[in-house]
């Protein structure tokens, strides 16, 4: 195990890594809404079940371990994070929204809400909970 993998911080991000879905898989639409559920429909639609534990139980450990949750969050929610962001940003270049509404603040909450709906709560997200997360929250942020 230890000759593929320097320590189990490497093994358990290695893991987690795998288990994610990738960003990039998801085609977009073109229109900023639909972009928005789509891409997180797709980011969510892994984390249930003995994955979605996993998530959990990483970031119950994190606190003791800085740099698992360092990495967790370079390896694996940020790809995630940064492949929403570019819906934003190409949204903006198409006009749909302000670019000056990107602002590192407005991003954190999106990414927070998702973390917090995907990793900290009980129950998966049905299409009603991404829709009204879009809806409610992510567009009037942007908007």
């Amino acid at each position: 195990m230890y000759r593929r993998w320097p320590d189990t911080t490497s093994l358990v991000i290695d893991t987690l890594d795998k288990l994610r879905p990738d960003p990039v898989t998801y085609l977009r639409i073109g229109i900023l809404r639909d972009d928005l559920i789509g891409i997180t429909r797709h980011m969510t639609a892994t984390q249930t079940g003995v994955k979605a534990d996993a998530f959990r139980s990483l970031l119950g450990e994190a606190h003791r371990h800085p740099q698992l949750l360092a990495r967790f969050g370079s390896q694996v929610l940020n790809p995630l994070f940064e492949a929403m962001t570019d819906v934003l940003r190409e949204a903006a270049a198409r006009g749909e929204i302000s670019a000056a509404r990107l602002t590192p603040v407005i991003l954190e909450v999106l990414h927070a809400l998702i973390v917090k709906r995907t990793l900290l709560d009980k129950h998966a997200l049905t299409e009603r909970h991404i829709t009204e997360m879009v809806d409610e929250v992510l567009l009037p942020l942007v908007a």
